[in-house]
């Protein structure tokens, strides 16, 4: 039996030992990442919960929709006052997905989501009121990016609002900030 001839067997009877275990790693790995799915940037949720209700997902349509379409008209450049007017102005129209939750009799996981944008909602108005001071940051709740995973309706908080907490911007954007 020539080297080759025998280094061929070694690397196919290694092969045929490693190919089954690397099986068992990644099958492993992948149910790890499916049970964290949804955990948000880096795992950063809690990953308790996901909203069904179909009478929640009909009522926060149209919030969502005028939500989303808010986030487009923010302005994150110029005069401060102009800034924190338009942050304002995205709270107010995120503001009626919390009544549109709580008017669809919404079960506790639909409560939870409910939770995290009156959260996420008061951590943008605090930043807005706030802009310009010393220290100020805004601190989202760490179930923001899952409040998009979370649900089947598009209703999550939009990057340009999530970019402005240094801890998601630093996943969205890549790298540390």
């Amino acid at each position: 039996m020539t080297w080759i001839s025998l280094t061929v067997t070694v690397i196919a009877l290694v092969a045929s030992i490693a190919w089954p275990i690397a099986a068992v790693i990644i099958f492993r790995d992948f149910q790890d990442a499916e049970d964290d799915f949804g955990r948000g940037f880096g795992g950063m949720g809690h990953g308790g919960y996901y909203v069904e209700d179909d009478d929640v997902l009909e009522a926060v349509e149209e919030p969502c929709e005028a939500m989303l379409k808010a986030a487009g008209k923010i302005n994150l450049v110029g005069d401060k006052a102009k800034v924190a007017a338009s942050l304002k102005s995205w709270t107010e129209a995120a503001t009626p997905i919390v009544a549109a939750i709580d008017s669809a009799d919404p079960d506790s996981d639909s409560e939870d989501w409910r939770d995290d944008w009156k959260a996420t909602i008061a951590a943008v108005e605090k930043y807005a009121d706030n802009l310009g001071k010393p220290n100020n940051r805004l601190r989202l709740p760490v179930t923001a990016e899952e409040m998009y995973w979370s649900t089947d309706a598009e209703c999550g908080v939009p990057i340009s609002i999530a970019a402005l907490d240094r801890r998601f911007a630093s996943y969205i954007l890549g790298g540390d900030l």
